[in-house]
């Protein structure tokens, strides 16, 4: 199972450090390489202030790890 996290270098008190936010089963032979892509809908990225506000997507920056 490929999982794919996502995480905002500034996440504010109670946010968490990462959150998964797709995966896909892929098969892979041992010793092979796969190509696995996802599409992520903008909610699966939504992000809330210290107050609860929800922040647009766009004005958050994301890293993402597999």
């Amino acid at each position: 199972v490929v999982q794919l996290y996502a995480s905002t270098p500034n996440a504010g008190k109670g946010q968490a450090l990462k959150s998964l936010v797709a995966f896909r089963r892929v098969p892979v032979k041992a010793g092979a390489t796969v190509r696995a892509e996802f599409d992520v809908p903008a909610e699966r990225l939504v992000e809330y202030d210290e107050s609860g506000r929800r922040l647009p997507v766009s004005s958050v920056t994301y890293s993402v790890m597999l």
